[in-house]
């Protein structure tokens, strides 16, 4: 890949972090406003999803990972046997 080349999957996290933002802002202006009476929880629910939802598929990845090693040394010692 080349200096010229996009990269794309920085420009969807940057506008889904846009995105998360100005939800949130808005929720904030609403509860503020009392147009809704939501709690806390959900006012601030677009950015603790934009926070957790990668870290839940970075801890999947580091599972799934480790399960993939502990697979393949069970083989080798299957072989060695």
């Amino acid at each position: 890949m080349n200096d010229q080349t996009p990269n794309y999957f920085l420009w969807g996290l940057l506008i889904a972090g846009v995105i998360a933002a100005a939800l949130t802002i808005i929720f904030i202006v609403l509860k503020a406003k009392r147009k809704v009476e939501w709690s806390w929880w959900w006012v601030f629910s677009p950015l603790l999803i934009y926070i957790s939802l990668p870290l839940i598929l970075l801890a999947a990845c580091v599972v799934l990972g480790l399960m993939k090693s502990i697979k393949s040394q069970s083989k080798q010692q299957g072989n060695a046997n």
